[in-house]
């Protein structure tokens, strides 16, 4: 790749970051008296069976516990993180996320199989960054108190 291609894909990256982090949803407890429910995307890769915080988020809205909905909601932060790094920026620029995704959701032991041809594995540093990633964001959500 040269190095105006990496320029530019570092451009649309550093965008597709802003436009995420624009986007990301806080939430003002006033404005919670309507019945709204945010729910995480891919909701399966942000749980394991000994943590089930998108289930407590739902039961916390649900019986209007709306602090530790937020707190809940926020325990979240360093998957949503991972998952903007390598399936949100990816997919918004273009590129295929078939890899990663499934690598994200062999490691929590769900079935995915591997990627089909023209589409590639993860190479061997990519499967490291991504575990380093995922090892740090479930340490932190493990490791946070619950609201």
């Amino acid at each position: 790749m040269t190095r105006t291609a990496e320029v530019e894909l570092e451009r649309r990256a550093e965008r597709a970051r802003a436009r995420i982090d624009s986007e990301s949803l806080t939430f003002e407890p006033t404005a919670l008296d309507a019945q709204v429910l945010y729910a995480d995307p891919e909701p399966y890769l942000y749980q394991t069976p000994a943590l089930t915080l998108i289930h407590g988020d739902f039961d916390d809205h649900h019986h209007g516990r709306l602090d530790a909905m937020l707190a809940g909601h926020a325990r979240l932060e360093p998957l949503r993180r991972v998952y903007g790094r390598w399936i949100q920026i990816p997919l918004m620029l273009g590129q295929s996320i078939n890899a990663a995704l499934k690598h994200w959701c062999h490691r929590l032991g769900l079935a995915a199989g591997q990627v089909r041809r023209p589409l590639r594995a993860l190479a061997a540093n990519q499967r490291a960054e991504i575990d380093a990633d995922l090892n740090a964001a479930f340490a932190a959500v493990h490791c946070a108190p619950r609201g």
